[in-house]
């Protein structure tokens, strides 16, 4: 059975006045609602998963709902901001999320298909927790694009601000998205490193697979095969 994906377009803004100019705007899409998010990521010492292209986390929302996902795959270098992903998810208990902070191992011994995903294509890793960041989303309906504007706040309290729409037809939606943003002096910026690179970027892990990461990128790793 083929693994689930996911298609998404994903547009920075770079700040503050920018993210407040969508989200204050009525006329901007309908608003569906807000979503509280914790990231928390898990990795191998030397960054494994990272570099190979891929995110393991859990995220913890502000039902207290937990999602256990593997995601993999790189921007497609022939359409900028765009990520044609391998994207498997699980929920889990509390129990197996407080357990990974001591022994991330509870994760793989879940026997989740997010987990299962991960280990297939790392088998032997062995985990660790990262850390985690905050995101606060807010979805709104534009036309026919579920657009999602993301202010996600890193270690540290350095904040950044995103446009992600889940789409098959990424220039369409550059279309539409490019005019809206422009009609409100924002220029269209594709974003083109994931919650995970700009993580490891915040908090100075990024050098540890730069090379790696920058090999996938050029060569289009999971994206290319598809990803």
């Amino acid at each position: 059975m083929a693994e689930p994906r996911e298609q998404e377009l994903k547009l920075r803004l770079a700040s503050q006045e920018e993210y407040d100019a969508l989200t204050k705007d009525p006329s901007f899409g309908e608003m569906l609602d807000t979503v509280l998010q914790e990231n928390h990521y898990f990795d191998s010492a030397d960054l494994e998963i990272a570099r190979g292209g891929a995110i393991f986390r859990v995220r913890r929302f502000q039902d207290s709902r937990l999602v256990l996902g593997f995601k993999a795959g790189f921007e497609d270098p022939e359409r900028p901001g765009f990520f044609d992903s391998v994207e498997v998810e699980s929920e889990i208990s509390g129990e197996i999320f407080d357990a990974a902070h001591s022994d991330a191992r509870a994760l793989i011994d879940s026997g989740t298909p997010a987990a299962l995903a991960m280990t297939k294509r790392f088998p032997d890793i062995e985990l660790r927790y990262l850390g985690m960041l905050h995101t606060r989303r807010e979805r709104r309906q534009l036309g026919d694009l579920l657009v999602e504007l993301d202010h996600v706040t890193f270690p540290g309290g350095d904040e950044g601000f995103e446009v992600e729409v889940e789409t098959p037809e990424p220039e369409v939606a550059r279309v539409t998205l490019k005019a809206e943003l422009e009609r409100r002096g924002i220029p269209l910026r594709a974003q083109a490193q994931t919650k995970l690179e700009q993580f490891l970027r915040q908090t100075g892990a990024f050098d540890v697979i730069e090379a790696s990461f920058s090999e996938g990128k050029r060569e289009g790793g999971e994206s290319s095969s598809p990803r």
